[in-house]
Formats: C-alpha cells, sequence, structure tokens
C-alpha cells in the first residue's frame, strides 16, 4: 500500500495544481473584466460634452429600438413594445391595417416602410428636446447616469458568474469556456439595456411634458 507520506504528497499536488487553475482562471476573468471596463468608458467618454455624439445615440437608440420591436412581426406584441418603450398606445387594427397590404409581393416592402415611418416620427420626437438647452443638456447627464447604473447591474451579475464558474470549476471540462461565452452575451444585454433603459427615459420626460398627443 501507498505511504502516508505519499498520499499527503499526492493530495498537496492536486491543491496546488487547482490553486494554479483558479489563479489563470481569476486573470483572465480579470482580463475580460478589464476590457468590458474599457469598453464602457470609452462609451462614457465620447458622450461627455459631445452633442453631436449625444444626438447620434439617441437617434440611433430609437431606429434600433423600434427594428427590434418590429422584428416581433406580431400587431400585439408591436403594439405593447411601442406603449412600453415609447408611451404611444396604437390599436392592434390600426397597426394591422398600417401593415398589411394585400398583394404578397409588397408585403414586404410595406412592412419596410411603416417601420421607416415609425423610426422617422419617435426620432422627430426625441429631437424636441433641443427646443429646450437646459432639458437637452440634462438629456446628456442622464445618458451618463443610465450608463453607470448598468454598468454597476453588470458588474454584480458578472460576479455572480464569477462565483458560478468557480463553483463548477472541478466538474466542468473548462469553466473559463463558459464564463466567457456567458459574459460576453451579459456584455451584449449591457448595451442594448443601456440603450433602452435611455430612450425610455427620455420618451418618459416627453409624455410627462405632453409632447407625444
Amino acid at each position: 500500500g501507498k505511504s502516508l507520506d505519499e498520499a499527503f504528497r499526492q493530495a498537496q499536488d492536486f491543491v496546488e495544481s487547482k490553486n494554479f487553475d483558479s489563479r489563470i482562471y481569476l486573470y483572465k476573468y480579470d482580463r475580460a473584466a478589464n476590457f468590458q471596463r474599457s469598453e464602457v468608458y470609452k462609451l462614457r467618454e465620447s458622450l461627455l460634452e459631445n452633442e453631436p455624439a449625444f444626438e447620434k445615440f439617441l437617434t440611433d437608440g430609437v431606429r434600433d429600438i423600434i427594428y427590434e420591436i418590429f422584428a416581433l412581426r406580431d400587431p400585439s406584441l408591436i403594439s405593447w413594445g411601442l406603449a412600453d418603450i415609447f408611451f404611444v398606445t396604437l390599436s392592434q387594427t390600426e397597426l394591422k391595417n398600417s401593415l398589411e397590404n394585400n398583394k404578397k409581393n409588397q408585403a414586404q416592402e410595406n412592412f419596410s416602410e411603416v417601420r421607416q415611418k415609425f423610426s422617422s416620427y419617435f426620432i422627430e420626437k426625441a429631437l424636441r428636446m433641443k427646443t429646450n438647452p437646459e432639458i437637452w443638456q440634462a438629456g446628456q447627464s442622464l445618458v451618463l447616469e443610465v450608463i453607470d447604473n448598468a454598468w454597476s447591474n453588470h458588474l454584480e451579475l458578472m460576479d455572480m458568474l464569477k462565483e458560478e464558474a468557480n463553483l463548477f470549476s472541478y466538474a466542468s471540462e473548462d469553466p473559463l469556456i463558459d464564463f466567457i461565452k456567458e459574459s460576453r452575451a451579459l456584455f451584449a444585454d449591457l448595451g442594448k439595456n443601456i440603450q433602452k433603459e435611455f430612450v425610455k427615459s427620455v420618451f418618459r420626460y416627453l409624455n410627462h411634458q405632453g409632447e407625444l398627443g
């Protein structure tokens, strides 16, 4: 049989190799987190006291969200999406009539046209904030606040992910691969959440001011 010393040495080797694995894992986790942090800071810096960048961020946000809502295809889901983000209530019948076209070959063209009209309409509404310099300035501070809040929530999720990957490091072949996949997906969501929260805040304000009637 094995001597006690040998068994102890093997156990120690195993623990040390696991410690080494976890150091590599933590290093790679930190690299992923640092990359994401620098991307968020770049976005923040690009919008800081930069009116043209802020305007582009707002209009791109409106356009992207409209495309996302219309990608749902179903009139009831589209009207729910428009109400949720843009505070505009459209009857499903109205929407159905706008989207449907008797000639099949024109249906897709008609859909794109309606989507484009909605996009232009809401961009024009959003840019009404420009008529009041104080409000326009406040919007530029608001976007930074939205980014900071979303980033703070994102870090909490990343920490949970890190704990989870560490927990499964003994069971999984490579918890790092899972972690990197998940953290990329979370980061993609972060961008969408920032965009959505910001555009929704702008339209909540416009609705409150009676600008959407």
